[in-house]
């Protein structure tokens, strides 16, 4: 009888939530700025502009900061909530 195995080399590697990483900073990141939310209207531009603010702000050094695939303006072009707009103002 043989037995013949093939292996995949991997590296351990972990997620963070946007919840989790609040109260933390780190030196490198991957982020994946350029999602696109199945939602529409003023909620999912809203969730992503807090998603952009978290992961953004979070990061220690510019060179830490690898990113999925490339981004546009567009893809940060996100606002806050209306409801959210007016109790700042």
């Amino acid at each position: 009888m043989w037995v013949k195995r093939h292996q995949v080399p991997m590296t351990p590697a972990f997620a963070l939530t946007e919840y989790k990483a609040l109260g933390s900073t780190y030196q490198n990141a991957v982020l994946d700025l350029a999602r696109y939310s199945k939602a529409h209207g003023e909620d999912a531009s809203h969730k992503r502009y807090c998603s952009n603010y978290v992961q953004l702000t979070h990061l220690g050094l510019l060179e830490g900061v690898h990113l999925l695939q490339p981004i546009t303006f567009s893809d940060l072009d996100n606002k806050p909530h209306r409801q959210l707009r007016n109790e700042d103002h």
